[in-house]
């Protein structure tokens, strides 16, 4: 509960002073208020995005793999010669034929 009653007999450089004093105290907790409000705005965009991206599983497409981007680059940096040894390897391994291997 507000008390006014100090005010009742005061004079008017204490009411003015009082006054001024009150003004700049409000106008510094509206500044507050909007700093605070820009913060939660932004922090609530952060977090929707943070769950958003949580949901979203990333797969890449062959073509857009970054690992299997350079594995080929560092596959093409190879004598052809290395390379065809290396794919005759893999193909031994993984029990693929020349019929149903693409290179």
């Amino acid at each position: 509960m507000l008390n006014l009653s100090r005010y009742d007999n005061a004079d008017r450089n204490t009411l003015t002073s009082a006054y001024n004093s009150l003004e700049k105290k409000q106008a510094k907790l509206l500044e507050q208020v909007r700093e605070n409000e820009a913060i939660l705005k932004f922090l609530g965009e952060k977090i929707a995005k943070a769950f958003q991206r949580a949901k979203e599983p990333k797969y890449f497409d062959i073509n857009d793999s970054p690992f299997l981007q350079q594995v080929k680059k560092d596959r093409e940096a190879l004598p052809q010669e290395e390379q065809d040894e290396i794919m005759e390897l893999i193909k031994q391994e993984s029990g693929i034929t020349s019929e149903n291997c693409n290179q």
